[in-house]
């Protein structure tokens, strides 16, 4: 792996971080990468995400 490389639980806490800055568009794209990778935290967290914004409508 690269030195620049971010591996999956990295890239979730990256979104994590947006998240509670509610910056909503950056965590998104955060936990995709980390989801990509099959981290099941991003997977769960990109599921809440989209309900919750179902629920918004």
């Amino acid at each position: 792996m690269k030195s620049k490389e971010l591996n999956a639980q990295e890239e979730f806490k990256k979104g994590v971080d947006a998240y509670h800055k509610y910056n909503y568009t950056e965590a998104v794209s955060w936990y995709k990468k980390a989801a990509e990778q099959g981290y099941a935290y991003a997977i769960a967290a990109l599921k809440r995400l989209e309900e919750e914004s179902l629920d918004e409508d």
